[in-house]
């Protein structure tokens, strides 16, 4: 019972699928991101991939943003190889095309220490697959909520980018995180969820 306890707090974050056309969260300021197709099935296919975790950041020039970083197991991250990074962090968008920078874990984790208060949502593969392969979605469209509890997560929406914008695919789905790290991260998030600065 007591492991049970521990896989259910260390374990991914569920996310629950929302049909309601918008969100009943307030949305945070600052910029929503979008991550397209071939990079997140890249970085699922390409790696001893469970999860991909999002985590809220800071770009090199002091601007929120995200990150997408690949997760196993129950959320460690897999050892990076030379062929690939496992931490993808959105940039903006170039007239019709995502601008993506890939980090090695030292970058990775000084955006997301950099944050007075840091924080992820985590969505296992197959939930993520469905709303890539949903009908006129071309990527993922990560927008920052607060919930009642005070707590940030995400709603996290099929997308694609047309005339330089990014537009909520009208057939895909979206989900929403309730139990965002923190305050849901078990008894020692900075092994767990956030990035601890001592490895």
């Amino acid at each position: 019972m007591r492991q049970a306890k521990l896989f259910l707090f260390f374990g991914f974050l569920t996310l629950v699928l929302t049909v309601n056309r918008g969100s009943r969260y307030p949305q945070i300021g600052g910029q929503n991101a979008y991550f397209p197709t071939p990079l997140l099935e890249n970085m699922m296919d390409r790696s001893s991939c469970d999860a991909l975790r999002f985590y809220r950041t800071l770009d090199a020039k002091g601007q929120y943003t995200f990150q997408a970083v690949s997760v196993e197991g129950e959320g460690d991250m897999p050892v990076e190889r030379e062929d690939f990074t496992h931490y993808q962090l959105f940039l903006g968008l170039q007239n019709d095309s995502a601008q993506i920078e890939p980090l090695d874990r030292g970058r990775a984790a000084k955006g997301c220490n950099a944050l007075d208060s840091p924080w992820a949502v985590t969505i296992a593969n197959k939930e993520l697959r469905k709303l890539l392969q949903s009908r006129g979605s071309e990527g993922v469209e990560l927008v920052p909520l607060q919930l009642s509890s005070g707590d940030s997560t995400l709603l996290i929406q099929s997308a694609f980018i047309e005339r330089g914008r990014v537009q909520a695919s009208p057939y895909g789905g979206k989900l929403v995180g309730p139990n965002p790290c923190p305050s849901m991260c078990g008894s020692n998030p900075a092994q767990n969820y956030l990035f601890d600065p001592t490895k």
